[in-house]
């Protein structure tokens, strides 16, 4: 009668109760049904309070129909019937009908969806990190290219003696010239470079005091101004367009490598993640769902019902988490809604490094061009020296942009064969 009310409810276990000691006695027949009844309507409020509840109708009614001996012939069977059965009973109370067991399953999915779709939101540091990479190759390449794309002075001062050579070779004056060393154009010339450097015109003013003994001046400064003009067009074009397809390239090649990164930080470990549900399960959540994702560095996510969060939070968890996955965790961080709660925890790092750097002046006060940076990633160690391009300030600033840009591009996941093709032949 006791099992009929807890499985079934308390109408059947009436029914039981009556039925099935009828034969017996019509008084017991009727407390047995009474005690069913009472049973289970109050199951919902606690197994103790339905045994109690059935033991004082039961009581109720054989004290009525027979006075003490209607109670003690009742009331003793009864207590015996409870005995026996509170172990099943017990077990009863504690079991979870399909539909509950579907709703915790369901939460533990939720929650664990939910916190993964923030991890999974977080995993964009790759494409974040060369993003601001490249944004500070900007000032450096405007710094460095302000010069870049117009022609020298020692390209000009080539150009006008150039332009000299082939008007005075074909002069009829040019054995003259030849033998009293006249040459005008050519010692002029880094007069000529410098107007043209700076782009101011050039005249016959600049050609000095023996300019009258020259044949052919007007031309040779004429070829010399078009030669100026296509040059420094060729140059600017060639600044333009140098590099274009390895930069191309190389670009897509570090964005391909920084999405990939994220991409296999952000999928789910599938077989980690069915040998955690097992472990999951045989620790104390038939009903929880737990999660792997990540690759370098695992990032797990379980959750379950634990109405005191003694399960969740036990060492012998942590332990066979740790023994399924291969990797010592860090602290978890738990969190609750309701009777369910969820545990949150990433993988800790394997090794501990320490850094020492010793920075030595430079006589005079002079700016180093040398720069070294140490930093890790996902359990990689690196340790960079950077020598600058060129000296002074120059030196310092490609120096520190250098190891920078190594440090960001090695931290989105990028290679680095790439990075340093990239450094070294483009930029």
């Amino acid at each position: 009668s006791l099992f009929v009310a807890k499985r079934f409810g308390p109408l059947r276990a009436m029914a039981v109760g009556f039925f099935s000691t009828l034969g017996v006695s019509g008084l017991g027949a009727v407390a047995f049904a009474l005690a069913g009844l009472a049973a289970g309507f109050l199951f919902p409020l606690g197994l103790g309070y339905a045994l109690l509840g059935g033991g004082v109708l039961l009581s109720a009614w054989g004290a009525y129909q027979g006075g003490m001996t209607g109670f003690l012939s009742l009331f003793p069977e009864y207590a015996i019937a409870a005995l026996l059965s509170f172990p099943l009973l017990r077990k009863l109370t504690t079991e979870k009908k399909p539909e509950e067991v579907a709703s915790v399953s369901k939460s533990a999915t939720d929650m664990v969806g939910t916190m993964a779709l923030s991890y999974r939101a977080k995993q964009t540091r790759g494409l974040d990190t060369l993003g601001e990479a490249f944004s500070s190759l900007a000032p450096l390449i405007r710094k460095l290219g302000e010069a870049d794309g117009k022609p020298t002075v020692e390209e000009y001062k080539t150009l006008c003696t150039d332009c000299a050579d082939v008007y005075c070779r074909t002069c009829s004056g040019y054995a003259v010239c030849l033998s009293q060393s006249h040459r005008p154009f050519v010692d002029s010339a880094d007069t000529l470079a410098r107007k043209l450097a700076a782009g101011e015109k050039i005249s016959v003013d600049d050609l000095g005091a023996s300019l009258g003994f020259c044949q052919q001046e007007g031309r040779i400064l004429e070829s010399i101004r078009i030669a100026a003009a296509n040059l420094a067009e060729e140059k600017f074009k060639n600044r333009k367009t140098e590099g274009t397809s390895d930069i191309c390239e190389l670009v897509s090649k570090m964005l391909n490598e920084a999405r990939r990164r994220d991409e296999e930080e952000q999928a789910m470990d599938e077989p980690l993640s069915e040998a955690l549900g097992r472990t999951f399960a045989e620790n104390g959540f038939p009903d929880g769902v737990i999660r792997a994702f990540g690759k370098r560095r695992k990032y797990i996510l379980a959750a379950g019902e634990d109405k005191d969060g003694t399960k969740i939070t036990a060492p012998a968890l942590r332990d066979a988490i740790e023994e399924q996955s291969a990797e010592k965790l860090s602290t978890p961080e738990y969190y609750r809604k309701d009777t369910m709660v969820l545990m949150e925890c990433h993988a800790a790092p394997k090794y501990r490094v320490e850094y020492a750097v010793a920075a030595v002046a430079k006589e005079n006060n002079d700016i180093s061009g040398d720069s070294v940076k140490c930093f890790s990633e996902d359990d990689r160690f690196y340790a960079i020296l950077s020598d600058g391009m060129g000296t002074g300030e120059t030196a310092h600033a490609t120096s520190a942009f250098s190891t920078e840009f190594l440090a960001r591009t090695a931290d989105a996941g990028c290679s680095g064969d790439t990075s340093l093709h990239l450094l070294n032949h483009v930029i």
